[in-house]
């Protein structure tokens, strides 16, 4: 969340991460209140992507192509389905 936060504020579009670098858990990180921070956080994630955001988590982009592999084949040009009434 805080990283998150962290693009939000500066305007950042893209954040690397090496995947392959170890991860070093402080006391700071073992202290990190699980309810608060997400209920201080996710609001402003909210408004961030609800109001023309360009930065799309991998989660949404995933919920994006799977809804439009359904209704691709619904509203492609060559599909046989009609709309009641025109048909």
């Amino acid at each position: 969340m805080e990283l998150i936060q962290t693009m939000i504020d500066q305007q950042l579009e893209i954040m690397a991460f090496n995947e392959d670098e170890p991860v070093n858990i402080t006391p700071d990180d073992q202290r990190w209140d699980l309810v608060q921070a997400p209920r201080r956080g996710l609001p402003s994630l909210r408004n961030e992507l609800a109001h023309s955001s360009s930065m799309l988590t991998i989660q949404v982009l995933g919920t994006i192509e799977f809804v439009a592999k359904i209704q691709s084949p619904i509203y492609s040009p060559d599909s046989e389905a009609t709309v009641a009434g025109t048909g």
